[in-house]
């Protein structure tokens, strides 16, 4: 009879879902803070606990982790648009499917007896502190995974920024700048920042209540002063060379004397 800890149970079905979820939003672009994350992946862990139940058909399973994955992710996804949480929840469903398949597949090829399956969720026979050892690893390998593809990435490429309001659409000419480190502090959203002007004739849309209309302060070398933001209904990024388009989760902010749409390199990430 296999023994089973619940602290290690628990423990790294937290780990394996925040990351899950950490990677699933920056692939697709969702706002994902880190008090939201925590406490979805905290509530993820919890569905861990089937493993303790008698087996149950297929179907039950599945709505099971159905049920979780829409769980998680409209916690993350507390006041996103309908869209962005199902993109969300599927892609972090699919991840999930795949992660489960290489824990099956692993235990499948070596009979390893250190993973347990139950109800489809795992259990890893590994102490507590093996399990944090390797969750600090695995963050590491991240962390300078990411550093070096954002040192890599091309940022000399033409793009253009398609910002659609309502039933008209705003172009301007895309500038990736890696100062643009700006953040919307109440959606966690980068900010793409355009010109004012070309705004103009669309700011009585845009300081509508449901564009999330406020100021955000910002810096620069001549001192610190306040941007307007405010949420579009679409931005695309489009390569120029390839003509290839990207949708990204991101807040407009408006300044003066601005003639080209600077954001940030990360957001050239693709799913």
């Amino acid at each position: 009879m296999q023994t089973i800890y619940l602290d290690v149970l628990l423990f790294f079905n937290f780990c394996v879902n925040y990351f899950l979820l950490r990677s699933t939003a920056c692939l697709t672009h969702t706002p994902c803070r880190i008090p939201r994350c925590l406490v979805s992946a905290l509530l993820g862990s919890l569905f861990s606990l089937a493993i303790l139940l008698p087996p149950l058909p297929w179907y039950a399973t599945l709505l099971l982790r159905i049920g979780a994955a829409a769980c998680m992710n409209g916690i993350l996804c507390l006041g996103c648009s309908k869209r962005t949480f199902l993109r969300q929840t599927l892609w972090f469903f699919c991840f999930s499917m795949l992660f489960a398949g290489f824990l099956m597949a692993v235990q499948q090829c070596t009979d390893s007896q250190r993973i347990f399956v139950g109800n489809h969720c795992f259990y890893l026979q590994l102490s507590l502190p093996v399990c944090i050892l390797c969750t600090l690893l695995a963050y590491g390998i991240l962390r300078i995974w990411h550093i070096v593809r954002l040192h890599s990435r091309h940022t000399d490429l033409h793009y253009r920024v398609l910002i659609r309001i309502g039933t008209e659409t705003i172009v301007q000419k895309g500038l990736v700048d890696t100062g643009n480190n700006l953040v919307d502090p109440y959606s966690s959203l980068p900010i793409i920042v355009c010109s004012k002007h070309a705004f103009a004739h669309l700011l009585s849309q845009c300081q509508q209540k449901q564009r999330h209309y406020h100021y955000v302060p910002y810096a620069t070398v001549s001192g610190t002063n306040l941007m307007p933001v405010f949420q579009a209904d679409e931005v695309l990024l489009q390569n120029e060379t390839t003509g290839v388009r990207q949708q990204v989760a991101v807040r407009i902010g408006l300044a003066e004397a601005q003639d080209n749409a600077i954001f940030h390199p990360n957001l050239l990430q693709t799913v």
